[in-house]
């Protein structure tokens, strides 16, 4: 299985904080490094697709743009495939 991590945009000046609703072992929520707030998501998946559909299942991730800063650019990133040595247990 697969660690995939997504990044939120500073969308409109503020992040969303988020709530992991999934499965503890298919994901969670972590801490950013810059907001200081739970706004970044890990998922465990053995695909991008996967990934994806969990992180907008169960932490409310989504692609659309939908109503977010026509300035700043979309909040949410797309996977990013986190190498083994990557941490992920700041939840």
């Amino acid at each position: 299985m697969n660690k995939y991590f997504y990044r939120q945009n500073n969308s409109g000046g503020s992040f969303d904080v988020l709530t992991w609703t999934g499965p503890k072992e298919r994901g969670h929520i972590q801490c950013g490094s810059y907001s200081g707030l739970m706004t970044n998501v890990v998922v465990f998946a053995d695909t991008e697709d996967e990934a994806d559909f969990f992180a907008q299942k169960y932490a409310g991730v989504y692609f659309d743009g939908s109503g977010d800063c026509s300035c700043c650019g979309n909040r949410w990133y797309g996977a990013e495939l986190m190498d083994d040595d990557d941490d992920d247990d700041d939840e």
